[in-house]
């Protein structure tokens, strides 16, 4: 996800509404924060923004309708 207020990409795991700021903490839960998603607050980042910030490897390639 990327914040629409800053540009910060972060990881949002849809199951548990966790989220986290740095590749290397992800399911650390001290390192991370309650996401409530709102879609006026972030968006979906795109594979460019994904890939140069080094998240690629949690990158889902599907989208649910």
């Amino acid at each position: 996800m990327r914040e629409l207020k800053n540009g910060t990409l972060y990881f949002h795991c849809e199951e548990c509404e966790w989220g986290w700021r740095e590749p290397a903490t992800v399911g650390d839960v001290t390192a991370g924060f309650l996401t409530l998603e709102d879609e006026a607050d972030a968006k979906l980042a795109s594979r460019e923004e994904i890939e140069a910030a080094g998240w690629t490897r949690f990158a889902a390639h599907g989208v649910e309708a």
